[in-house]
């Protein structure tokens, strides 16, 4: 299976010089978070894979790159976090409660566009009430 996880040697491909600065803010974020042992490990990992991802050399990695680290079980939060604060990462990321609402509502037809109501010009005017009608909608009165 060749995917984008799959590509061989990407962590070879990466810029050391690069890899070398973005690992610094991996060990910020370690000592800032007390990251347990094995969670560094695994964010150098996944920067290193990201920084060899592009094709072309320097091209900066979008956060729909980032998406192949699920696919390899790479802490994908950490990775874009790190990227973030490294500033090497372009492109917004969508909450996960904005995907979540999406996938639940993808089934539901469209909200009906501005096509479906009449321009506020040709907009029936509001009723209303005349003084004959009042006293029968009035049944209790108030204090």
């Amino acid at each position: 299976m060749e995917g984008p996880v799959h590509r061989r040697g990407l962590a070879k491909r990466a810029d050391p010089q690069l890899a070398a600065w973005v690992d610094t803010f991996t060990r910020r974020r370690k000592t800032r978070y007390g990251w347990s042992k094995d969670l560094p490990w695994r964010a150098w990992t996944g920067t290193t894979l990201i920084l060899g991802y592009p094709d072309v050399p320097g091209a900066r990695t979008t956060a729909e790159d980032l998406h192949v680290l699920r696919q390899a079980g790479i802490p994908y939060a950490h990775v874009s976090a790190i990227l973030e604060d490294a500033g090497l990462l372009t492109g917004e990321r969508t909450p996960a409660l904005t995907r979540w609402a999406h996938q639940l509502t993808a089934h539901l037809p469209e909200a009906p566009g501005p096509a479906m109501y009449r321009p506020s010009s040709q907009a029936a005017p509001a009723p209303v009430p005349r003084p004959d009608r009042l006293p029968g909608c009035i049944t209790h009165p108030l204090p």
